[in-house]
């Protein structure tokens, strides 16, 4: 820049800095633009990514320091700021706003990336993003929550599917670079990615069939709070359709086969001795005498008086 005589570079600490010559009419936004793009014609053959800010024109050189310093407080809420231009104005914080329920974002996550939907849980991580940040969280907190809703999935899929316990500690360093993503975009992209990564590996590619899939993730996933509707979301199909088309596959209506499904376990594990309230809790029934009352109607008689029979059917 020096020998075009437009002005100079120089460095402080970790920032690299660029003093224009130019008077404050040719310094607009279409300028900024400019140069914007010639620093990332610059930097791309070393790939090395920046956020770029401006302290604002002044007229004498003796202002310059009070021009860095605008532009140093604009870089501390460099986390914020998209790439692609020059910020010339502090972020504007949202005010702190209860954010989005993420055991809601988590069971979504769960059930579009164990079907290996991977459109849907990226656009749902990018949606749970923008909520934080438009409840006005801090950095931290937001990484931590994201970090803590996907390591929590992993977890889930890793005890029902081995393809994801197999690769746990690769998935797990690839969560933890989370914390070192120094620009909002660029986390939700890396969580995007890693959404990807994962939906590969579960993804079936033997069945184009939604149905076979909702059955075979039902078989895995009988004890979660499962519902039609956010099932519907993950297969993006419309609730009334899916029930629709899961009824003429299965000849059930959803719910019907998945009390079914539910009972034939708790009738595995009250052979096993344990008692019921246990057992509800284990098939994901939070209601003990709802328990009771599907039990019944599907079996003939109550989950303590099943256990007894066996047990004495046993002897």
């Amino acid at each position: 820049m020096e020998p075009a005589g437009k002005g100079f570079a120089f460095a402080v600490d970790q920032y690299l800095g660029v003093i224009l010559k130019e008077n404050a009419e040719w310094i607009d936004r279409a300028t900024l633009k400019t140069l914007y793009k010639q620093t990332s014609a610059a930097c791309a053959d070393s790939e090395v990514d920046f956020i770029a800010v401006s302290g604002g024109v002044v007229e004498e050189p003796k202002l310059l320091a009070g021009s860095f310093r605008r532009a140093r407080d604009i870089m501390k809420d460099r986390f914020w700021l998209d790439g692609g231009l020059v910020h010339t104005e502090p972020y504007r914080k949202p005010e702190e706003a209860e954010g989005p329920d993420l055991s809601v974002a988590m069971e979504k996550l769960f059930l579009a990336l164990d079907i290996g939907n991977e459109s849907a849980a990226s656009s749902l991580l990018l949606a749970t993003g923008a909520a934080m940040r438009e409840a006005g969280a801090h950095e931290q907190d937001m990484k931590a929550g994201l970090v803590r809703v996907m390591g929590t999935v992993l977890g889930k899929l890793g005890q029902s599917r081995p393809e994801i316990r197999e690769k746990s500690h690769l998935f797990s360093d690839r969560l933890m670079d989370l914390y070192k993503e120094y620009r909002h975009a660029g986390l939700l992209d890396r969580l995007a990615g890693l959404a990807k990564q994962i939906a590969d590996e579960l993804r079936s590619f033997g069945t184009d069939k939604q149905i076979q899939k909702m059955l075979e993730m039902i078989e895995r996933n009988y004890s979660e709070n499962l519902k039609l509707e956010s099932l519907a979301e993950v297969f993006n199909y419309n609730s009334s359709y899916l029930g629709k088309l899961f009824k003429n596959t299965t000849g059930q209506y959803f719910n019907t086969y998945l009390d079914k499904v539910r009972i034939e376990k708790a009738k595995e594990l009250l052979e096993q001795g344990m008692k019921v309230y246990q057992v509800a809790e284990r098939v994901g029934y939070t209601n003990v005498d709802y328990f009771h009352s599907k039990f019944r109607k599907y079996v003939g008689t109550s989950p303590s008086d099943y256990r007894k029979k066996q047990q004495t059917d046993a002897l």
